[in-house]
């Protein structure tokens, strides 16, 4: 009697591995069979185009088409700035805009850079034009909401580069980041929090930009909202 019931228990536990299998594989080739389920949209700075920094094979637009056999639109482009993203959003087509889309929005970082990083005497005590950023943050974010208003938008925080030219700039990003994730949770949006992904030196090249590695690692995070 306890061997009958063992081979009941391991046959329980064969049917659920091969369940959840199933489940992941016919989800992974509804992407591919479908190209309206499957759309991927880029919208920001060199967080989510960084072919300008790795092979044209390594960027994170090319691994996510090759991952998810998808469409991927990659409008981002290297040191845009807020205002910059606009643009950005005008060339989505009208058809994407539905509930198969997701867009996924990396903005401010570069912003941050040209007000604190890039000045000869920046005062990092002056959070006055970071709440002036953040309000241009919002309405681009309002902006794509009301143009791609069925489609899903996946905001992303700023990482921390590890190299030691950016550390007094710590504060500055994480009230940035702090701002973020209040802005998400009262709108009910979700965040990618790329902050706790590339955290090695070796996610990074030329000290702030992803690298390859870094790259795959935003990447799998991206695929992640697919497959499970």
């Amino acid at each position: 009697m306890k061997n009958f019931y063992l081979r009941v228990f391991f046959l329980l536990i064969v049917i659920l591995i091969f369940s959840l299998y199933t489940t992941y594989k016919s989800k992974k080739e509804g992407y591919s069979s479908n190209s309206t389920t499957n759309t991927i949209i880029l919208l920001g700075d060199s967080i989510l185009q960084n072919s300008s920094y790795v092979p044209h094979d390594k960027s994170i637009e090319n691994i996510i088409s090759k991952k998810l056999n998808s469409s991927c639109h990659c409008y981002a482009k290297n040191n845009a700035k807020t205002y910059d993203i606009y643009s950005q959003v005008t060339n989505i087509p009208l058809e994407l805009n539905n509930r198969y889309t997701t867009i996924f929005l990396s903005a401010g970082g570069n912003d941050i850079l040209d007000k604190y990083v890039e000045r000869s005497d920046p005062n990092l005590n002056d959070f006055d034009y970071l709440n002036t950023i953040f309000g241009a943050y919002k309405n681009l974010v309002k902006t794509i909401k009301t143009k791609m208003e069925n489609a899903k938008l996946v905001l992303l925080d700023v990482y921390y580069p590890k190299s030691a030219k950016y550390l007094p700039y710590k504060n500055i990003i994480t009230t940035w980041n702090h701002k973020i994730y209040e802005y998400a949770k009262e709108n009910n949006m979700e965040v990618l929090r790329v902050s706790t992904i590339l955290t090695k030196p070796e996610d990074f090249t030329l000290e702030i930009e992803p690298s390859e590695t870094g790259g795959e690692k935003i990447t799998d995070a991206i695929v992640g909202f697919y497959l499970f």
